[in-house]
């Protein structure tokens, strides 16, 4: 085989069965797109956790720290205003915008670790063309020879 393969199947059973004859037949199962989980394909697949929530969290928190401290910097050190004697440092109303922009933050940072690290297919898969209906029980992906 020169390219990716790409299979479509009506039930479960079929899928896996024609990912253990790919696994048999010496070829590289890439991925199975599937509408809903299929007991047994991420074992079958040997598909690990992804990385991608740590880097997620990571980023999320090191912004939401970020848009914290320019809150507080901009209320306590550089325009104090004091009024009606309240706290300079009333960090209890600087938490909704680090919030909102952690959220966004590590949203956004899901989706360039996704493109750098290629979880995304490329525009040219196969899979692009490939249709995926709710009655069905998913397609295959399979690359050449390991």
């Amino acid at each position: 085989m020169s390219g990716p393969l790409v299979a479509e199947f009506r039930d479960p059973e079929t899928l896996r069965q024609a990912l253990r004859r790919v696994k048999e037949s010496r070829h590289l199962p890439l991925d199975a797109f599937t509408p809903y989980p299929v007991e047994g394909l991420d074992e079958q697949l040997a598909v690990g956790p992804s990385g991608i929530r740590h880097a997620m969290l990571a980023g999320g928190l090191i912004v939401a720290a970020l848009a914290f401290g320019l809150q507080w910097y901009s209320a306590v050190i550089d325009y104090p205003l004091n009024a009606g004697g309240r706290p300079l440092n009333s960090w209890q109303v600087f938490l909704l915008v680090p919030f909102e922009v952690g959220v966004f933050a590590s949203t956004l940072r899901r989706d360039s670790v996704a493109v750098v690290l290629r979880f995304a297919p490329p525009a040219s898969s196969a899979v692009r063309d490939s249709r995926i209906r709710a009655g069905d029980a998913g397609s295959l992906l399979s690359s050449g020879v390991d």
